[in-house]
């Protein structure tokens, strides 16, 4: 999904990836589980990332942002063997908040444009 602020100043990139941190990543269809795969994913991703700003939000029942947007991925990288369904207050699956929360980081930084990934 993509964001774009007409009003705002451009800048580089900006991502904001949602992660679904439900129970149903805990399943096993993808080896070893839908979490590990996601958490490659992000990581690749993050380590490719040379320029621009990346945000990362979490979600089951509700959203939380773990780190607001950043040009330091290493920041992130540091806090994904943390994230797994287990610190999640409330279960669920509403990825319709994640990307609520990942827009509206997008706005608060004044990015004219940005990416949201749902993982």
């Amino acid at each position: 999904m993509t964001v774009t602020d007409p009003s705002a100043a451009p800048v580089e990139s900006a991502l904001v990836v949602a992660l679904d941190l439900s129970r149903s990543m805990y399943a096993a269809d993808l080896t070893p589980s839908r979490l590990a795969r996601a958490t490659y994913a992000l990581r690749d991703i993050l380590r490719e990332r040379s320029d621009g700003q990346t945000g990362l939000v979490v979600f089951a029942a509700d959203a939380f942002v773990v780190s607001p947007l950043t040009d330091d991925t290493g920041t992130i990288l540091a806090q994904l063997p943390a994230l797994e369904p287990a610190i999640m207050p409330a279960q669920g699956s509403r990825p319709e908040r994640g990307i609520e929360l990942a827009a509206t980081l997008l706005s608060q930084a004044g990015v004219g444009r940005g990416d949201i990934l749902l993982l």
